[in-house]
C-alpha cells in the first residue's frame, strides 16, 4: 500500500490528521473530505479546461496563418471558387410562353 499512490489514498491520510506534533486518528476530520471532492472535481476540471483551450487556441492560430482552406486540394478549391461565382452570378431562368391561348392566360396569371 506504501506503493499505490492514488486520490483515495491521499484523502484517508488527509481525514487522518488531526493537528500539528498530534499522532493521525483515522476519520479524525470528516470535513476534509469535503475538500478533496472539491479539489479533485474543480481541479481536473479546470485543468482538462486548460488544455483543452490551449489546443483550440493553437489550432485556431495555425487556421488563420494557412488560411480557412488549407485542407482542400487544388481541385477542391477550385470547385468552391466556381460555385462562389456561379451563387454571386444569380442567374435566372426565363421561361417561354405557351402557344396554346388558354395556357398562355394560365402562364401571365402565374408570372404576376
Amino acid at each position: 500500500m506504501a506503493n499505490a499512490v492514488g486520490w483515495g489514498e491521499i484523502c484517508y491520510k488527509g481525514l487522518a490528521i488531526r493537528g500539528i506534533d498530534l499522532e493521525p486518528e483515522r476519520l479524525s476530520n470528516p470535513y476534509l473530505v469535503i475538500f478533496f471532492i472539491f479539489f479533485v472535481v474543480f481541479g481536473t476540471n479546470f485543468l482538462l479546461n486548460l488544455f483543452v483551450g490551449e489546443v483550440i487556441s493553437t489550432y485556431n492560430r495555425q487556421k488563420d496563418a494557412l488560411g480557412d482552406d488549407y485542407l482542400y486540394t487544388e481541385n477542391q478549391k477550385k470547385f468552391l471558387e466556381t460555385k462562389l461565382q456561379v451563387i454571386k452570378c444569380k442567374p435566372k431562368l426565363a421561361f417561354k410562353r405557351p402557344a396554346n391561348p388558354f395556357r398562355e392566360k394560365m402562364f401571365l396569371v402565374a408570372m404576376s
